[in-house]
């Protein structure tokens, strides 16, 4: 789907009339998180922006560089040269257009063993960044993301004006001027270019890949995904704080309200805890309500005790098997499987609970239970949520995973046959947003409307 974002306005005579049209063509940037829904995140009339300048005076280049929220952003993608570095199709013209293409190791700048192997994490990576500044983690992308509006507007909020395939210019509402710069397949080429950019994070997801975020000409939203590293993507240096700690993540666990209760359904009478966790109210349990299209973990009651029902998308969603192969579409509050009151969560909605908990990069081990994951790979479970590690169901009918992983359905869809969820590993501290085939099974945690 392409989306048209810049409006046109056509003034008849009279200055009243025309204020009324330029009143009525004012950019609308209340920020909606997932759809309609709009919860926890500020708008961008509230965000403060300002503009200024940075030199890198290892090669005399300057910057713009801009103020969005709490963070200070160079406004313009990286260009300084360095080993694992190019020009989008080697052509110097490019780099001064779009910046350079850094592969993770060259833009963290780190040896080439960490292709094929875990670095690790630390606190302000200055990377190929120009001191005081550094290569942003995944925490920090979500603290940006958060500030201009969430997940489902953000890419056009960050996205250029102009310079963008078939229409599908940004609002630039901060200043960000995300170019469409393309990428570098390891050795296979350029693409993408006046259609994608890619940004690297500091934030591996296991030895050989590591995260991005991206936004796309025909998505008003932003992606994250966790690619090889040989990849070569462009950079957004973000500028380090004075105490040296990261802006990425949110206030600590013992700031948070955390308070306990229960909900009885009424359709077959069980009852679940639930927990508030900052502005929402979840489940403190996985959804076991029987519908069409979901199972017990390897067809045995008593994992459906423990950890719930698998559900297929549409089981989740209580829509027909039709959408199993298309796009139903976003709604506020679907409630689906879950209790009268309750729902799937939309994208936004995760996003908030992550925020919520500290953000991306810890939002794992906030979320886990504090025993059964496998290799101590224990939560603390400071919030009461108790993520089990329960598993799910491929498509071709096999069960994997319990004690490792667990996966929970989003009521966003990624495309006509897959939807996105919420991944937490036993190895990880993190929680990533994945997508899967709508034919695999995953759990339900409803959020109160």
């Amino acid at each position: 789907m392409r989306w048209q974002n810049d409006r046109m306005c056509f003034f008849a005579w009279g200055l009243i009339f025309v204020t009324v049209l330029l009143a009525a063509c004012e950019i609308n940037s209340s920020s909606e998180a997932d759809g309609n829904d709009n919860r926890g995140v500020s708008s961008s009339s509230t965000q403060t922006v300002s503009y200024g300048e940075v030199t890198d005076t290892r090669d005399g280049q300057t910057y713009k560089t801009v103020v969005i929220g709490s963070q200070t952003w160079m406004a313009e993608n990286l260009n300084y040269a360095v080993d694992s570095s190019w020009c989008y199709e080697d052509n110097a013209d490019s780099c001064s257009q779009y910046g350079r293409l850094y592969s993770w190791v060259g833009a963290m700048s780190v040896s080439m063993n960490y292709n094929v192997a875990i670095l690790g994490d630390s606190v302000d990576h200055q990377g190929a960044c120009p001191s005081g500044w550094h290569i942003p983690s995944n925490g920090e992308w979500a603290t940006l993301e958060a500030a201009v509006g969430g997940f489902s507007t953000a890419g056009t909020a960050l996205k250029s004006k102009d310079g963008w395939y078939d229409s599908g210019n940004g609002t630039d509402t901060y200043g960000f001027s995300a170019l469409p710069a393309g990428r570098r397949d390891g050795t296979d080429g350029f693409y993408d270019v006046d259609s994608g950019a890619y940004f690297w994070s500091a934030t591996e997801n296991d030895a050989y890949n590591a995260y991005n975020k991206y936004l796309d000409n025909g998505n008003a939203e932003i992606s994250t995904y966790d690619l090889n590293k040989s990849y070569a993507f462009s950079i957004r240096c973000v500028k380090d704080i004075s105490d040296g700690s990261s802006l990425a993540e949110s206030s600590s666990s013992s700031t948070q309200t955390v308070s306990y209760g229960e909900v009885t359904d009424t359709r077959d009478g069980q009852t679940y805890k639930t927990v508030a966790i900052g502005t929402q109210t979840w489940m403190a349990e996985n959804l076991n309500y029987a519908v069409d299209s979901s199972w017990c973990y390897e067809d045995n009651a008593d994992n459906c005790s423990q950890y719930g029902r698998l559900y297929l998308w549409v089981g989740a969603m209580s829509v027909s098997m039709n959408y199993n192969i298309a796009i139903l579409g976003d709604s506020v509050n679907h409630q689906g499987a879950c209790p009268s009151g309750w729902h799937i969560p939309s994208n936004g909605e995760w996003a908030t609970l992550e925020a919520a908990v500290g953000g991306f990069s810890t939002a794992g081990t906030a979320l886990k239970s504090n025993d059964g994951w496998y290799d101590s790979g224990n939560g603390t479970d400071a919030y009461g949520f108790s993520a089990l590690p329960a598993g799910r169901r491929h498509d071709d009918g096999s069960f994997h995973n319990t004690g490792l992983s667990t996966d929970f359905w989003s009521a966003r869809e990624n495309n006509a046959d897959s939807a996105y969820s919420r991944h937490l590993d036993y190895n990880d501290t993190y929680m990533s947003t994945l997508y899967y085939n709508k034919s695999s099974a995953l759990y339900v945690r409803c959020v109160m409307d």
